[in-house]
């Protein structure tokens, strides 16, 4: 039995006798193996030969056959479903951008979730130490920095915890490296460890190309050259480049990082992504001594080498899926795709909408189209939309308990116990560093300034970078104190967990004695009858201890058995954790990439503005629809029982938010009988589309939270960062006017109010708008600055919030501006 793939070319069809006999060999080997189905064993035989092949003439022939396996597994995916039905072949053509209904079949966003997942798993002392700084708001600080990078290199600093997560740090890059040459990247085994430098492209653009060339062909002020050029060699020779031509080199590479790419956009592939098989070659790369890698990271850099090392390799597993689904040339897989489908479609019209469809995928993954512009507005945006998430992230845990609606949606919809799913939750945030108070603590606000100025000074130079580093570092410190972070990696490990107890349950069970919600269940990740009663039924369960002592399925001992159904379960796992947790997805992406505005320009400022905060909502009816609506393997029955637990646990947590909201502002809970308070509660908890949460407002005249002020609402309201500036800029303005009116009095309080409100604002960077802190410093901070710089302009909103809490059924305990509560809250 012989591969169709190698009659694709008459080309080198001589070249490939090497790999044929090597595919025969592993054939006969697999001949014997009963467990691993017959369909699988031609694919498994020429991935294995493939990913051995050693002799540089196999070189292109195996890139030959990765490019034509790639078309011939998505036109299985067309052959797989009814010819006469266009729906599903639309679905099944765009099944390798982006997730359905269902993971039968595999794409490339999920995919490379799998392939971190797994490489997470070699990172266990660096996820500690890097955890532990940054629960002080901090990135790694320049000793650990420095001992990591040194220790990569084999240099001893005596840091055993550093020398630790260098070894773990090679080792994941090591097994990213085998898997990306297994799909047909072109990367070497080089000496030593290698990493590539994270640049921050606007300060190399400062630079002339041969003021680079020549900066990096110095030495360090320690006298140690800063480019290692015995790793610069000849791509097809080997020989060591002479000193010209790595001048060129970086000459060249100087152009690549100024523009981000932009000046490879005219070339085929676009951008360089075309073809992902050379883009990780050594001679397309700057190969760095250890102190000049720390050196240009310190002087052009953007951030420190565990997050340098993270972000390159979850850009790398993200190459690599898209190889493993489209071939080392994803480019040519997509027209072969965007022909064969359009062919099967049968009209012009279809076959258009199904490569536009295609095209706006192809792009989003492979990430074109997002060159800036211009830095100055990139960066002008990104400062707003930080401080307005900074501003904007209060009560976190509070709000966040919204997620949960899915998790009981998934309970249903997975016939899992809903008592297991919080239990399972409850001992994970337990198990957390700050145990218990994970929920409640706030930490020191004075840590949080020194850290974000900290991380800001080296950007000094810039007041946009500097600002840039110090919003991030604050925005993230707030995540961590007020418990956001540790409250989502807990409900990603609690819905990993009970899925994993949940299939060791059905481990005692044929196939055909499972119920229809459990079928429906493995049946989405594409696994059958046969897989479960030959492969899967076959393992025992590990044992799991903790809070919860449990079997669990032992995942690795299926892999024994056939790679490919563990890769199913796991890829299960995997989206069961995305479903605990919600977050924007590829869809949520294309959806809202339909404008097309480019990043640096004010257009896309302003529709940035419009879409925040509503990508996490759009990501979670996506999801919804997945689990209920859309998954028409599920129970008619189930689907319903599951879409009124949403909306009715979504109303209740977003009336326990509203609640919350109102012991905030010194107000007693609000009458739950009001019809309007129960569709506001949707609104909050998240359950109604995104239209609720646009429309509702302007329903009732005030804003999201019901009860907030009163006041109504406007157009810019819809823009978060727009709807804070008019709350803060607005009395300025009218400040302005009431000067040149004349009316000076009136002028000074407009301006005193202005003054109040921005430092309202600006305090919430700092984590003042604490659940526990927000209702002391309003009373005890601001009430006492707005009665000395603004009384008569409070005094009036004081006395029309009051009025509107009364109409609202409602009263203070603690009345704004008093110094102390009138009564008990409760």
């Amino acid at each position: 039995m012989t591969p169709n793939c190698f009659n694709a070319t008459e080309k080198g069809r001589a070249l490939r006798e090497e790999l044929q006999k090597s595919v025969d060999r592993k054939l006969r080997k697999l001949a014997k193996n009963t467990d691993v189905p017959e369909g699988m064993k031609v694919r498994l035989a020429m991935i294995e030969a493939t990913a051995e092949a050693k002799s540089a003439k196999m070189l292109k022939d195996r890139r030959d056959y990765l490019r034509y396996s790639a078309i011939q597994s998505a036109i299985e995916r067309l052959d797989s479903v009814a010819q006469d039905d266009q729906k599903a072949l639309t679905e099944a053509a765009l099944s390798i951008w982006r997730p359905g209904s269902s993971r039968h079949f595999n794409d490339i966003s999920s995919n490379a979730r799998q392939i971190i997942a797994e490489n997470n798993q070699m990172l266990g002392t660096m996820a500690s130490i890097r955890g532990r700084f940054f629960r002080l708001g901090v990135g790694l600080d320049k000793k650990w920095n420095d001992d990591i990078f040194k220790e990569a290199f084999g240099i001893n600093t005596g840091n055993k915890d550093a020398k630790q997560i260098a070894k773990e740090m090679k080792a994941a890059l090591d097994a990213l490296n085998k898997k990306a040459r297994a799909a047909g990247a072109d990367i070497p085994e080089i000496d030593g460890w290698f990493l590539p430098q994270r640049y921050d492209h606007t300060r190399i653009a400062k630079l002339t190309a041969d003021d680079f060339a020549n900066e990096l062909m110095r030495q360090t002020p320690e006298g140690v050259s800063i480019i290692d050029r015995s790793k610069f060699v000849h791509p097809e020779t080997g020989a060591q480049l002479m000193e010209e031509d790595i001048r060129e080199l970086l000459k060249a590479a100087h152009e690549t990082i100024a523009t981000q790419g932009l000046n490879k956009w005219d070339q085929p592939g676009g951008s360089g992504v075309g073809s992902l098989m050379n883009k990780r070659a050594m001679n397309r790369s700057i190969h760095y001594t250890p102190e000049g890698w720390l050196h240009v990271s310190k002087k052009y850099g953007t951030q420190d080498i565990v997050a340098a090392f993270l972000s390159y390799r979850d850009n790398f597993a993200s190459d690599i899926s898209v190889m493993q689904l489209l071939g080392p040339n994803p480019d040519y897989a997509k027209d072969a795709i965007v022909a064969s489908v359009g062919k099967r479609l049968g009209t012009k019209a279809k076959a258009d909408k199904i490569k536009a469809d295609i095209e706006h995928y192809h792009n989003i993954t492979l990430g074109r189209g997002n060159a800036i512009v211009s830095d100055r507005v990139y960066k002008i945006d990104q400062i707003i939309r930080k401080s307005t998430t900074g501003m904007l992230l209060n009560n976190t845990i509070v709000s966040a308990l919204s997620d949960f609606k899915t998790q009981v949606m998934k309970a249903i919809v997975t016939d899992t116990s809903v008592f297991r799913t919080l239990q399972a939750f409850v001992e994970h945030m337990w198990n957390t560093e700050d145990g218990a108070r994970a929920a409640i603590e706030y930490g020191i606000v004075v840590d949080t300034l020194l850290s974000g100025t900290h991380a800001s000074m080296r950007f000094i130079d810039d007041p946009l970078d500097a600002a840039n580093g110090w919003l991030d570092t604050s925005v993230n410190a707030i995540m961590e104190k007020q418990g956001l972070t540790a409250f989502t990696n807990a409900g990603k490990l609690a819905a990993a967990d009970v899925s994993a107890m949940r299939i060791a349950d059905d481990l005692g069970t044929a196939w055909d004695k499972l119920s229809p919600v459990r079928k429906a269940y493995y049946e989405d990740i594409g696994i059958d009858a046969f897989e479960w009663d030959t492969i899967i039924t076959k393992t025992k369960p590990a044992q799991r201890n903790g809070l919860i002592a449990a079997d669990i399925v032992d995942i690795s001992a299926v892999r024994a058995l056939a790679p490919n159904v563990a890769a199913k379960l796991q890829r299960r796992l995997i989206w069961d954790t995305e479903l605990a947790v919600v977050s924007p997805d590829i869809r949520t992406k294309a959806f809202f990439a339909r404008v097309p505005t480019r990043k640096g320009t004010v257009p896309d400022l302003l529709y940035g503005q419009l879409k925040q905060f509503k990508t996490f909502l759009a990501g979670s009816y996506l999801n919804v629809w997945d689990m209920t609506i859309g998954n028409k393997r599920l129970p008619v029955s189930t689907r319903v029982k599951a879409g009124l637990a949403f909306l009715g646990f979504g109303a209740l947590f977003g009336a326990l938010i509203m609640q919350v909201r109102q012991y905030q502002a010194g107000k007693d809970p609000l009458p739950m009988d009001d019809p309007r308070f129960w569709i506001t509660a949707m609104v909050s908890g998240g359950s109604l589309p995104v239209l609720g949460d646009v429309v509702a407002p302007y329903i009732f005249g005030v804003d999201s939270a019901y009860q907030e002020t009163g006041q109504e609402k406007g157009l810019a309201d819809l823009m978060p960062a727009a709807g804070i500036a008019k709350k803060s800029l607005s009395p300025f303005f009218d400040s302005v006017i009431d000067g040149f009116k004349g009316d000076f009095d009136k002028a000074i309080e407009n301006l005193g109010e202005g003054a109040i409100e921005t430092m309202k604002n600006a305090s919430a960077l700092v984590g003042a708008r604490h659940v526990a802190l927000r209702p002391i410093l309003d009373h005890y901070l601001w009430g006492p600055l707005e009665d000395t710089l603004a009384p008569h302009e409070y005094e009036k909103k004081r006395k029309a919030q009051i009025k509107f809490t009364r109409q609202m059924g409602s009263d203070y305990w603690w009345r704004p501006g008093a110094t102390s509560p009138t009564r008990s809250p409760f």
